[in-house]
């Protein structure tokens, strides 16, 4: 993650000027204040996790499991969302000169956040396993490979916002791989658990965006 992070910084800087580092260091703020919320609330509820692995009770750790994702991504989404309405807002109100890409940056990096708001409860449940090198091994090498494809990219003429639309795409393959391991490791099922999932995106999303659009109108 740091190599992904810092690397990314390098490759804007060899391929645009500083002003789109800086609109890149402005998007994570902003993502690091909007994650803060489910991050305190994962940080509670971690511990029960991996109790319930200990005493082998699976019927409560799925659900637990569920629960929590669901929880992590609305609270994520409730604050995400409406910032993609009032983003020039919000970001006019802060910085008055707001350097060019950001809003396009932060508009990125909120939508890689709701990826990754649901990755603490897949996580914990497999270090809990103890079972942790073939998985790190594989979402490890995900999250690095970002790097020389960010490359890539950018060397045949890509814009800047093309690194932040890689980084979606594995980190959305990082999401698929945790879930594999889920289920090989704590048997949650599989097809059933994504199933899961598209229905609490869907609904969560359709939710908060016609309620920000009502007040947005």
């Amino acid at each position: 993650v740091v190599l992904r992070g810092q690397g990314i910084n390098v490759l804007l800087n060899v391929f645009f000027n500083p002003i789109v580092n800086t609109a890149r260091a402005i998007a994570f703020q902003i993502e690091s204040a909007v994650m803060q919320l489910q991050n305190n609330f994962f940080l509670a509820l971690k511990p029960q996790i991996y109790k319930l692995y200990a005493v082998h009770d699976y019927s409560q750790l799925h659900t637990l499991i569920v629960r929590s994702t669901q929880i992590c991504f609305f609270l994520t989404s409730i604050l995400s969302i409406p910032l993609f309405f009032e983003l020039d807002t919000v970001l006019d109100l802060w910085l008055v000169e707001v350097p060019e890409y950001t809003r396009a940056f932060t508009t990125l990096v909120l939508l890689n956040g709701l990826i990754d708001s649901v990755s603490g409860p897949m996580i914990a449940p497999i270090l809990a396993t103890g079972k942790i090198r073939n998985f790190y091994l594989i979402t490890g090498n995900l999250i690095i490979f970002t790097l020389p494809i960010s490359y890539v990219v950018l060397h045949y003429g890509c814009s800047p916002e093309s690194v932040f639309i890689v980084t979606i795409s594995f980190s959305f393959l990082a999401m698929m791989c945790r879930i594999y391991f889920l289920h090989k490791l704590i048997k949650i099922p599989f097809l059933e658990y994504i199933i899961e999932l598209i229905k609490l995106f869907i609904a969560t999303v359709v939710i908060c965006i016609v309620v920000t659009l009502y007040i947005y109108m």
